[in-house]
Formats: C-alpha cells, structure tokens, sequence
C-alpha cells in the first residue's frame, strides 16, 4: 500500500480541548450525510480540481462521498465552526481521529469512523482499491444486501433506484441527441436497467420515485435497455394508475416512462382518462397529475390538438414548480426544531406560462374570445398582473429571485394567435370583468368556493356564521377579513357583510348581517355548488370502480363528518353518518388491499368518529394491513398518520413500542426521519407512561446534547449572551451569524423546562442521580433557569435523593 496513505488502527486517545467544542464539531460532521472526504488546510484551486476528478471518477462516484475542503465546512456549519474557529475544528478533528500534523485529507464512512487518511492525494484506482480492501460498500451494495433479507422494503427500492440513477446520469456523455452504443449504453445505463426492471417485477406499489421533470431531459430515451424495461413494465403502472387515478407518484412514474419511448403512443391511455380537477380545501387534486398534465399540454401543443389542451390545462393550477423536499432531522418533545431543509425551486414564468398561457392560446385558436378573457382575468386575480411574491428559480445552477410579468405573457400569447387588440387590453394587468372579488388569500386558489367575512366583532360573527354554515349539507371553508375590502365594494362601516366566493376568486353572492341556512342553502342550490364527495361519486358512477379514488372519498366522508359537529342531510338519513365511508373501506381491504399503501394523510377534529360503531368494526382489519404495510414503508407520514387515528378509534390504545421497534429503516434513510417526528412524539409518550426510562433517556439525551452545545459554544465568543433571557422577534439581521444567535435565543431561554427537566426526571426514574445531578448543574452553571422544577424536586424527595432536592432548592433560591 502506498505511503501516502495511512490506515487507522484504533484510536484510545484523551483529548485536550473542551469536551463541548468535541460534541458540537460532532455534530456539525454528522449534518454532511453518508461518506465523506475531508480536507485539512487550505486547499488551492487546482488541488481542489484533482480532488473533484477522485470523487467524480467513475470507481469513486458510486460511494457518494461528500467533498469537505474548509469553505464548505463553514459555509454548512449550523453552529460552532466559522473562519476564525475552522483551524481549532481542524486540531479537534486530528486528535479524534490520531491524525499527524502532516495529514492533509481523511476519509470517513457514514458513521463518520475513520477508513483512511494521507498527505498526497491519491488515484481514484488506488482510493477504490483500499475501500474495497476496508469492506466499504456502495450505498447500492448497502441497499442490495438489505433487500436480501427484506425484499418487499419499499424505501429501500426507492433508494436503490435513486441511487442508481444518480450513478447513471453521472456517467451519461454530455450532449447526446440520438440512441447509445451498445457499448456506452451498457456502461451508463446497464445497472439502473436491471435494478428498474427487478422492482417493477416483484411488488412496487406504494414506491415514492419521482424521475420525471418537465423542465429536464429524460436521458433514459437515449437508452435501448431503459426503453425495453419501460416496454415491459408500463402497462402495469397505466392500470395502477386507473386504480387510483388522484396518485401524483403514480402518474410521475407513468410520464418518466411513457416520455421515453418515441414509439410509444401514450395518446391511447391518455383518451381513456377524463380529465378531471377534485380541489377541496387547499389541495389540488386533478387527474392527470398538475406537472404531468402539463407535460401533455405541451404535446398537444406541438400538434395543434386546441381542444385536448382545453380539457387539461386547467389542471396545471398547482404546477408552479417542484420542491426539493422536506427532510426533518431533529426532534424535541413534542414536535421538531426548526434545523430542517427546504427548498423550492420555481420555474421561470410558472404557473402563468404552464398553466394558462397555452389554456389562452388554445381558446383564441378556438375563437372563443368570452372564455379566453374568463381565463385571463382568474390568471389576473389569482396571480396578479406580476407575481404577488418573486420566487426562487435556479439560472445556470444557481438560485436567483424572480417576478414574472404575468400580463405580459398572456399579451404575447395573444399576439401570436394575431389577436393584437386583445394583447393590448391584457398587456395592461387590469381586469376585465370588474365584479367584486378577492385577492388571493393565505390558502391560494383552492379551485373551490369558500365563505369570507368580515365583521367590527369577529368572534362573536365567526361564531354564529360558522354555526351555520356547518349545518350545510357542502362542506366549506370559513375566513375572516381582517379589514374592508375595496375589491369587494365593502366599506369600514358597513357592518358585518358575508360573501361566497368561488375557486376563481369571484364573487358569486353575497350579503349583509348574519344569514340563515335557508338563505346560504338557496345560494349554494343556485349556483350549482355541490360538496366535493359528490363529484366523486359522479365521477364514479360514470367512469367505474376506481379503488384509489373510492378510498379518498371515503377519507373525505370521515373528514367531512369528523371536523363538524353535526350534518343535517346526512344525519338525517341514518344514525350513524360514516357507514357509507366504512363500506369502502370493508370493500378495500376484502377486494383491492394494495390499494392501501397509496392511503393519504386525514385530519379529523371532534370526537364523534370514536362513537360510530361501523367505524370500530374498520379499525382493527384496517390497523392490521397498515402495520405490515409499516414494515414495507416505515418512512411514510400518510401511513402512520393513519395508523395513529384508527388505533384512536379502536379505543384499545395498542401499544407503539412493539411497531417502532419492530419496523427496520432502510439503510441509506436520513438519520432522525423514520419514523416521521409525529411517531416519535406518540412513542416518547408512550415509553414515559410504561416507565422505560432508558429509552426515554436515549431520546432526551441527543436532543440535550445537540441543543446544550450550541449555547455554550455561542457563550464562548459571546460572553454577554444571557441564557434565559426572554428575546423579541426580529425581522432584519446584518448576518447568518447573527440569524443563528437569534435563534439559539429564543430557543434556549426554555430550554432547560423543555428538555433538561424531562431529562432529569428520566433520570431520577431511571435510578441515576448522578446523571440527573450532572444535567441540573450543567444548566445553572450555564446561566439558565428553570421556570418549573417543584414537581422535579417533589419526584427527587419521592425517589429518596434527599440531598439532591435539598442542593436543587438551596441553588434555585439564590
């Protein structure tokens, strides 16, 4: 082996700086996911570019190392490192690890244990044989080798896949425009081919893969082997997706194969789906998908098919972009902290260019001018004449803030149809039909009517007019004003006024004073306004059994039901309002049991769900295929949400525990993720009412470690930091530096009530009050406060640690 490289033998060593410092640089290492190369001192432009060729090499690229030089490391430092701290993190991190001062590089795995470390930097070959030699596996070994002994474990298909993929677009040559060579297709595309073609063989469903994005290119047409696998499997996705035709995921795995293959002609599913939009609340639910019904739009488009892009283009509302997820990592009691990622990408010119440029287009290529000017104005009102906020879009890889004129584009769409008349009177942003109306609320356009209101004693209004309008037999959405609205014609001083506005943001009625039921009942009867269920259940009456579409209005049933207090239509016709729901769900579960891995999420306010009796009848047949589904799919929200609400309906209080420790994460899942932060709060719970006071302890203590280190590292470069001091929000800030103080303030000021007492007490139960007596200590000695630690010191006394609670009370009253 070369001298260049140092294999770690292990390492016993005491360290000499803090150990705070230690376990706040611990923590931010383990922000950077999977394996990663860091770099020690500074590293110059070309030697950063031979580092970038190792990693990017063909025998390295597979092991997703992260490339750690001092930039980066400050720049994704949450908390501790920062240019003035990166040399001090660098003497911590050779001594951890028994680095020489001459080491300019180590490698670490995902658990952030040392492979190598060296002085020159190595050949990718000579790097690939030494981890091959340390028994390093490839996140797509690692996921292979899960799926020995779990083969049905869908995250870990999902992240196969994905990883894979990644692989395979690495290697993919730069500007092809025609099939590979059998050679370069075998390189690029072999792997992926077999691993796509072994999941889509064996059980899939419920799978979450999104490969297909409209604004990028689908390299995998250029792939003969890609183009067979899509060849072989797509039938079975188009009749799950007919199955459930509201599954966005579902539809996303349809368009990323059917968009590959030119000789496909997906037309012929296509006719077979009607087009249809199911909005309820803030959801867009349509079918197709909103990004895949653009994706045909733009098909149409290229064929002049006008009245195939009127059918569909309304169901671009949604589309405004894609979102890069959401990846909770943290968890405190009671919910998650705030270290989490998110971010969304717009595409420049969406919604407007998406979802109603080509809708326009085609109705004046249609002459139906009236419908094109209807269009333009909901564009106007619900997306304003430029976007009400610039968003965020990515211009040659990088994130740029962006406002797109609006009015504009649908004047230069109408200048291409040769409608310059129209161009000009849309260029100017202004209405056409000059109704009341509102500008877009806090929950968008939701594509149907909701109920505003706007009233000099809310409480009181609210109140009443929610009273009734709950008794409607159409379940709407109810919110106030908060001041007059011009756009409405209401003045300050008008009194209380209601107004019924539509999913386009018009209004369609409105009135003055508190209305009876009769008078909104008339109103919803004479403008067509049906509930949402009900177009369900057209749509099903007319297209056939849909499993996924029956389970969702089934959901809707119990949501409708649950979140108010009574229904007059419904509960009049039978006692028990959620019988229609329950033999859905019976039907389910007996006929199409698949169906319940793509279940949604359900929000259910209320108590009288418990009561129906049909719905204990679902709960325990339905609990025992969502527990095995669990082990498939431990990463799923929707899933264990479900679970969480039909154990509740049960009564029996099932136990969490069992589950939680029985479901297996896959293994390139983010650590903190599975179970989602909702599970764990019902677990944390759980363990403090059975008094496992070790894995309650287990929780709390990476919670306290993380957030305690934090303070003090802020402590030791701010010595005027006040610990408990109560701190305002604030709104500007000169730094990111100064974001993070902000925040460790106004989360540490109750800090030790929100974790340091559970922690104690944990302890106390646990029979550890040296442990206990550590973290009270800890604490004080800090500079914090408890606001409530009576019954902390009551449980002491109970527990016999006389000289505990007598040393906490005597601190506490200086």
């Amino acid at each position: 082996m070369s001298s260049k490289l140092f294999i770690p033998a292990l390492i016993t060593c005491t360290l000499g700086l803090p150990m705070v410092a230690q376990s706040d640089y611990e923590y931010n290492l383990a922000r950077h996911k999977g394996n990663k190369i860091v770099l020690l001192g500074e590293k110059s432009t070309a030697e950063m570019g031979v580092w970038r060729n190792v990693v990017d090499s063909e025998e390295i690229y597979g092991h997703g190392f992260v490339l750690l030089n001092r930039q980066a490391i400050v720049n994704d430092s949450y908390f501790g490192i920062t240019e003035r701290t990166i040399g001090t993190f660098e003497t911590w991190f050779r001594q951890k690890y028994g680095l020489s001062n001459n080491a300019r590089w180590a490698v670490l795995d995902m658990k952030n244990s040392l492979i190598v470390s060296g002085v020159e930097t190595p050949q990718a070959k000579e790097l690939d044989q030494l981890l091959d030699q340390r028994g390093i596996k490839t996140p797509i070994r690692q996921t292979r080798d899960f799926l020995q002994t779990n083969p049905d474990h869908l995250d870990a298909k999902a992240d196969l896949l994905n990883e894979a993929r990644r692989r395979a677009l690495h290697v993919m040559p730069s500007g092809v425009t025609e099939d590979l060579d059998t050679e370069s297709d075998l390189r690029t595309w072999a792997v992926f081919a077999n691993e796509t073609d072994k999941v889509f063989t064996g059980s899939w469903l419920g799978i979450e893969i999104q490969f297909f994005r409209i604004n990028q290119e689908q390299p995998e047409r250029h792939s003969k082997l890609m183009r067979d696998v899509f060849k072989k499997h797509v039938s079975k996705i188009e009749e799950a997706v007919r199955a459930n035709p509201l599954n966005g995921v579902l539809w996303n795995i349809w368009a990323w194969m059917a968009r590959s293959m030119s000789d496909y002609r997906w037309e012929t599913f296509i006719d077979s789906i009607e087009p249809v939009r199911f909005p309820y609340y803030n959801i867009q639910r349509s079918v197709p998908a909103p990004e895949v019904s653009m994706w045909l739009v733009d098909e149409f488009r290229k064929k002049s098919e006008w009245e195939k892009i009127d059918k569909i283009a309304r169901n671009g509302r949604t589309f405004s972009g894609y979102s890069a997820g959401v990846i909770k990592v943290e968890w405190i009691p009671g919910g998650t902290t705030n270290a989490f990622g998110a971010d969304t990408n717009h595409i420049k010119d969406y919604p407007a260019k998406s979802a109603y440029a080509p809708h326009l287009e085609a109705l004046l290529k249609l002459g139906r001018v009236d419908e094109a000017n209807n269009i333009y104005d909901e564009l106007i009102r619900i997306e304003g004449k430029e976007d009400r906020y610039s968003k965020s879009i990515i211009v040659n890889g990088k994130s740029e803030r962006y406002k797109a004129n609006n009015a504009k584009i649908a004047a230069d769409v109408a200048v291409s149809a040769g409608m310059e008349d129209i161009a000009k009177i849309w260029e100017q942003g202004e209405l056409i039909d000059k109704s009341p109306w509102v500008s877009r609320g806090p929950f968008g356009d939701n594509g149907f009517p909701s109920f505003y209101y706007y009233s000099n004693s809310s409480n009181d209004y609210y109140k009443s007019f929610s009273d009734i309008a709950n008794n409607l037999p159409v379940v709407l959405r109810i919110q106030g004003v908060a001041r007059a609205v011009d756009s409405l014609g209401w003045k300050g001083d008008d009194g209380d006024r209601w107004a019924l506005i539509g999913g386009d943001l018009r209004v369609i009625d409105q009135g003055r004073g508190l209305p009876d039921l009769d008078t909104l009942e008339a109103s919803l009867y004479r403008n067509g306004i049906k509930d949402v269920t009900e177009y369900m259940r057209t749509y099903l009456s007319e297209h056939g059994s849909q499993p996924g579409l029956e389970l969702d209005l089934a959901i809707t049933l119990i949501e409708n039901f649950g979140n108010r207090q009574s229904n007059k239509g419904d509960q009049a016709e039978h006692d028990d309002p959620y019988v229609e729901a329950c033999r859905s769900f019976h039907r389910i579960l007996n006929n199409h049991p698949d169906t319940i891995i793509n279940i949604p999420s359900m929000v259910v306010r209320g108590d009288n769900a418990r009561e129906s009796q049909s719905m204990k009848l679902v709960s325990k047949p339905l609990l025992t295929r969502l527990e095995s589904l669990l082990e498939a799919k431990p990463s799923s929200y929707s899933l264990w949400s479900q679970w969480l609400f039909w154990r509740w309906i049960e009564g029996t209080q099932r136990p969490i525990v069992p589950i939680i420790e029985r479901i297996k994460p896959s293994p390139l899942s983010t650590p903190g993720t599975v179970p989602p932060f909702n599970v764990i709060n019902t677990y944390y719970d759980e363990c403090k009412r059975d008094e496992k006071w070790d894995k309650v302890v287990e929780l709390l203590k990476t919670v306290w470690e993380r957030e305690f280190t934090r303070i003090i590292d802020l402590q030791s470069e701010n010595p005027d930091f006040k610990v408990s001091d109560i701190v305002a929000e604030r709104y500007t800030f000169t730094s990111i530096d100064d974001v993070k103080s902000h925040q460790i303030q106004r989360s540490s000021a109750t800090m030790g009530d929100r974790v340091g007492v559970p922690l104690i007490e944990a302890y106390l139960n646990d029979n550890k009050p040296n442990d206990a007596e550590e973290i009270f200590n800890a604490w004080i000695n800090c500079g914090g406060k408890f606001f409530s630690f009576t019954k902390t010191i009551d449980l002491a006394k109970e527990k016999g640690y006389e000289r505990l609670s007598r040393e906490w009370e005597e601190r506490l009253a200086k």
